[in-house]
């Protein structure tokens, strides 16, 4: 919660944080008079199998927890983590319409499996879709452009995400 007051001293406009949902309600109090205009206190990670008390992987879980709440808190959603837990990226920006305030945008192979990442446009994860949706729902956050199958040398497969992005953005 101290690094949560620190950055609404410092006017931060999003602060992102793994918080349990039982503390959700004393984020709170620290957007009070802040300059943020958004406040995601969830990004979620896989499912975790031996582990069926963590849900935040889930949208419909997140989507719950954000229900009637101040509406500066939302959710980081992370559509490489949806994808390896089984969930397709659009239904799950579709879900959470409205509440995505960041987001890491991920292309796998396959929905269903801890896949390595893969450029845009080239998977199964269905990125132009995904972008046109967050168009429609007028989404202003910011998205995190990851690659974490080539650290040594993902500035090439990072760049060929980016065009396929401003690619994408001249079609429509």
């Amino acid at each position: 919660m101290k690094r949560c007051a620190d950055g609404s001293r410092r006017n931060g406009r999003i602060l992102v944080a793994n918080a349990q949902p039982e503390l959700i309600e004393a984020v709170v109090p620290l957007l009070a008079g802040a300059l943020i205009a958004t406040a995601p206190i969830h990004h979620e990670h896989a499912r975790r199998e031996k582990d069926p008390s963590y849900k935040i992987w889930d949208p419909n879980f997140v989507l719950a927890l954000l229900k009637d709440r101040d509406p500066r808190i939302g959710a980081c959603a992370d559509t490489g983590h949806w994808q390896t837990s089984g969930v397709k990226p659009l239904d799950g920006i579709k879900l959470l319409k409205g509440r995505i305030v960041s987001l890491h945008l991920k292309e796998r192979a396959e929905i269903g499996k801890p896949l390595p990442d893969m450029i845009y446009g080239t998977g199964a994860s269905d990125t132009a879709a995904v972008l046109a949706e967050l168009k429609k729902q007028r989404f202003k956050g910011h998205i995190s452009i990851e690659d974490e199958n080539n650290w040594d040398n993902s500035v090439p497969d990072i760049k060929r995400c980016v065009d396929f992005v401003r690619n994408w953005g001249t079609k429509t």
